[in-house]
């Protein structure tokens, strides 16, 4: 019996279980292959970068397509960036103790989309001077730096633990099978008893159990060990996997620590200027908060950096354009014509244009700066991060706190609400740029709107949304139609707009109405009474300063006729309704 078991064990020894170990593994590449490839020596590296075979004339480096980029791995510390409108400036610090002579100074890990124009390095300590900077392709001979040569090490290290662990996964496999065989019954002269059978089969339970528990701690080590070491091969086959690299050539005059700053353009980032306004109604101030949005997808994170926001384009063309001739009616046919008329049968806003000239800054918690070039730069207080994944953050900018005048309006025909505006003055020298501004009273949201460019000595009306102290009614109190002729009718029409106010204090509301415009001759449009507000206009507009007691409420009138032809009775019907909404 005992020679039998024997050969079975034999037998499952040299079954060959190498093929189901590396199946159990799921490794992302080949082992055998890996393992032949790393035990080849390294190729010798090139005693100067720029002898580098095919590096001059190759084009910019692109990842592997289907394959997902590595993470990358600067050797330098990042210091600032300063972040345009498309694009960022990022400057990195790297500081090495040199002997004297020539050095390459690699700045390696930097974004994929770094950009050769505006490249350039400077010396910030040490006795040296920059002979060359040069962005690397990543097409060629990888160079045989200390990097390439530790990432070679940890992937022969990992292969060879993954290589024992396959080493393992075989050796518990052939034990199984050598278990699972041993149950055969073999020719054997005694019978075995009730309680050696159960003895027998309680033993193997508990070492398939164990067997099957180590398997699965192995090839949970394998799958570990595979994340580990699939990036390090991409990295030898890649020389640029985790980046860029920029070799700075430096003649260093004595010895000693040099420290060099990297300058390099990136595409992918941008920002944009936002704004919180709060009011405090009871003494009329406006706190400003001045935001700048930014968002970059360069893969690099900037983390712990000085963030500078700035206006000016820096690979812009400097001269000025020339005017391209304007022409209408080439390709646009009647909706270059509407096109013209945008506005038409709108009103405007409410409130005076020209900024009261007893509104000021009150405290402004800003630095920046106008440049004589004629940038605005924008710095952001400390330090801070800002994820490479594209995603928005708002970085603080500064307050502003501004005197203001409140201003009271209404639109009834569109809504019978009174809106409440804050009317300031621009001053200093830093001006404001478009952006979306959210605007809330005593920390309460109110809405949102579009702040447009405004330079310092400017007014800038600022919107706070409803004053419910108010109530507005606007209603048709009159509306006739009369003949003037045999094919010619006239409508009469009048409204009254009232305005309540429920405050404890007087008010002076700002009323907007309008007068229907003709596009046909053959219908005329004519005021009647407008009740004390300004003359109409081309635009139909009539506006009113209503004085509104506290407690009490004070009405304007507008009443005009609208003479129609009877073959374009069509058209007085759409007035009916419209003007009786």
């Amino acid at each position: 019996m005992w020679m039998a078991l024997l050969c079975v064990l034999v037998a499952a020894r040299e079954a060959d279980f190498s093929e189901e170990a590396e199946s159990r593994m799921k490794l992302s590449f080949d082992l055998d292959v890996v393992e032949e490839e790393l035990a080849r020596p390294a190729a010798a590296a090139p005693a100067r970068p720029d002898l580098v075979p095919g590096v001059a004339a190759s084009p910019a480096y692109r990842p592997p397509v289907g394959l997902p980029p590595l993470p990358l791995e600067p050797n330098s510390r990042l210091d600032a960036v300063t972040v345009y409108r498309d694009r960022a400036f990022v400057t990195r610090h790297r500081r090495e103790a040199l002997a004297a002579g020539w050095h390459a100074l690699p700045f390696e890990g930097l974004p994929h989309g770094i950009q050769a124009e505006g490249l350039s390095a400077r010396v910030i300590e040490g006795e040296a001077r920059i002979v060359a900077v040069e962005l690397r392709s990543g097409v060629g001979q990888v160079e045989g730096s200390l990097r390439i040569e530790r990432v070679r090490a940890d992937a022969e290290q990992g292969v060879a633990e993954l290589g024992a662990i396959r080493d393992r996964i075989e050796a518990l496999l052939a034990q199984r099978a050598y278990l699972r065989t041993a149950l055969v019954p073999q020719s054997t002269t005694a019978t075995p008893s009730m309680r050696q059978v159960r003895a027998g089969l309680a033993y193997v339970g508990a070492t398939e159990e164990r067997i099957a528990e180590q398997l699965r701690e192995e090839q949970d080590d394998a799958g570990a060990l595979d994340d580990v070491v699939r990036p390090l091969l991409r990295k030898l086959k890649e020389p640029l996997a985790t980046g860029r690299e920029v070799w700075v050539e430096v003649v260093v005059e004595h010895p000693g620590p040099v420290e060099v700053a990297l300058r390099y353009g990136v595409g992918g980032a941008g920002w944009s200027p936002a704004y919180n306004a709060r009011l405090d109604p009871l003494t009329g101030q406006v706190e400003l908060e001045v935001l700048g949005v930014v968002a970059q997808s360069t893969a690099e994170d900037w983390s712990n950096a000085s963030i500078f926001l700035a206006t000016a384009d820096p690979f812009g063309r400097a001269a000025v354009r020339d005017l391209v001739p304007w022409t209408l009616g080439r390709s646009g046919g009647a909706g270059v014509f509407r096109a013209l008329q945008v506005g038409a049968g709108v009103t405007t806003g409410i409130g005076p244009v020209d900024p009261p000239a007893r509104t000021r800054v009150l405290e402004t918690r800003m630095d920046a700066r106008v440049e004589d070039s004629g940038t605005l730069v924008l710095a952001i207080d400390g330090q801070r991060t800002i994820r490479g994944d594209g995603s928005p953050q708002r970085l603080p900018v500064g307050i502003q706190r501004l005197e203001s005048v409140i201003a009271l309006g209404t639109v009834p025909k569109v809504a019978p609400t009174v809106q409440r505006r804050a009317i300031v003055r621009v001053d200093g020298s830093v001006p404001l740029l478009p952006g979306p501004v959210s605007s809330f009273v005593q920390g309460d949201y109110v809405g949102s709107g579009q702040l447009r460019a405004v330079v310092p000595g400017e007014g800038l009306d600022l919107d706070f949304g409803t004053d419910e102290r108010f109530r507005v009614s606007r209603q048709l109190v009159e509306r006739t139609q009369t003949r003037v002729g045999k094919k010619i009718a006239r409508y009469d029409f009048r409204f009254r707009t009232t305005v309540a106010n429920h405050g404890d204090r007087d008010a002076v509301v700002a009323v907007a109405d309008q007068l229907p415009r003709s596009e046909d001759v053959r219908i005329a449009v004519r005021a009647l009474d407008v009740s004390g507000g300004t003359p109409p206009g081309e635009d139909g507009l009539v506006q009113w300063s209503l004085p509104v007691p506290a407690g009490g409420d004070a009405s304007v009138e507008i009443a005009f006729s609208v003479i129609v032809p009877d073959e374009l009775m069509h058209l007085a019907r759409e007035l009916l309704i419209l003007w009786s909404e």
